[in-house]
């Protein structure tokens, strides 16, 4: 049986898809956020990926950068059902543990469709799933 694998579209930038990655793994492991929780709590956090939280990070990093690269490859994530909106139940529970912590755990956050990263960017659920 062979994997369909999706190779990144031409002009997806660089810069985008490696903020991408980190938002990912910070999504799943920040020990702030995992540390004061109950397990019944973090066990039904959704992996994330917070598009403004990305750019932000990449125009501190780098003393400024466009938000356009990150909107387009968002947008490609979407249109390859990696990241989609969060039900109401995903949203209940980014609000429960925001009200826990009082981190800001934001419930915009897109949430990633594990089976469709594997199939999408395998190296990144790869990557994902051995953090």
């Amino acid at each position: 049986m062979t994997m369909e694998h999706h190779a990144l579209p031409a002009g997806i930038d660089d810069v985008a898809f490696r903020y991408f990655e980190q938002e990912l793994l910070n999504s799943t492991a920040d020990p702030r956020i995992l540390r004061d929780l109950p397990e019944h709590v973090r066990s039904r956090l959704p992996i994330r990926a917070n598009r403004h939280e990305a750019w932000a990070r990449a125009r501190d990093d780098f003393k400024g950068y466009s938000r356009q690269p990150f909107t387009e490859l968002w947008d490609w994530l979407r249109s390859m059902d990696v990241l989609r909106s969060p039900t109401s139940d995903e949203r209940a529970v980014m609000a429960e543990a925001r009200e826990l912590t009082g981190l800001d755990l934001p419930t915009g956050s897109d949430v990633v469709e594990l089976e469709q990263l594997r199939v999408v960017l395998p190296d990144v659920h790869e990557k994902l799933m051995r953090h």
